[in-house]
C-alpha cells in the first residue's frame, strides 16, 4: 500500500529498503537522537523503569486473561504480540509534532528500553499450535515456508543439501 501501488521498485526492491530502514537508518537515528540530545533534568531513569513496567505488566495481564479467551495457541500468541509490541514509527511522528526535539530525545529513550524488551517478550513465548493443526515446511522460491494446516494443504519438500564442510 501506499508507495507500493506507484510501482517505482518492485518486490524485492521494496524489502531491500525495507531492510535498509530497519537495520541501518532508524537505528542511527535512534542513536543520533540520544547522542546528542541534552537530557539536563530528565528522569530517564525513572522513564526506562516505568516503561519497562508497565510492559510487563501488560504482558502478565494478558497472559491472565488468556483462560477467559477463547483463542487457540497461534490466535493467542497474535494477541500476546499486539498488547506488547507498539509502533514506534507512529509513536515517532506523534511525539516529535507535539514535544519537538526533547521529546524526539525521550521516545529514542523509550524505543531502546521497550523494543529489546518487546521482541525478548515475544520470542519467549511459545504457544503450540492446536494438535489438529500439523505444521509443514515446503521450498517455495529458495526460501523455505513453514505453515499450519493439513499436509494435504501444504506437502513437504525435501531439505536443502548440507553445506559441504570447510
Amino acid at each position: 500500500t501506499g508507495l507500493k501501488q506507484i510501482a517505482i521498485l518492485d518486490e524485492a526492491g521494496w524489502r531491500a529498503v525495507e531492510r535498509l530502514t530497519y537495520f541501518i537508518l532508524f537505528p542511527c537515528f535512534l542513536f543520533g537522537a540520544i547522542a546528542f540530545a541534552d537530557f539536563g533534568d530528565a528522569p530517564i531513569g525513572r522513564l526506562s523503569l516505568v516503561l519497562a513496567i508497565a510492559m510487563l505488566v501488560m504482558a502478565a495481564i494478558t497472559f491472565a486473561c488468556r483462560p477467559g479467551l477463547s483463542l487457540d495457541g497461534p490466535g493467542f500468541t497474535s494477541l500476546f504480540q499486539g498488547s506488547v509490541r507498539w509502533n514506534s514509527y507512529v509513536a515517532l511522528g506523534a511525539i516529535a509534532a507535539i514535544l519537538g526535539k526533547p521529546g524526539l530525545a525521550l521516545i529514542a529513550v523509550a524505543i531502546a528500553v521497550m523494543v529489546p524488551l518487546a521482541n525478548t517478550a515475544v520470542r519467549s513465548i511459545r504457544i503450540e499450535a492446536p494438535s489438529s493443526a500439523r505444521p509443514s515446511a515446503r521450498a517455495e522460491g529458495g526460501r523455505w515456508v513453514v505453515t499450519l494446516g493439513s499436509r494435504a494443504e501444504a506437502p513437504e519438500a525435501e531439505p536443502p543439501p548440507a553445506a559441504p564442510a570447510p
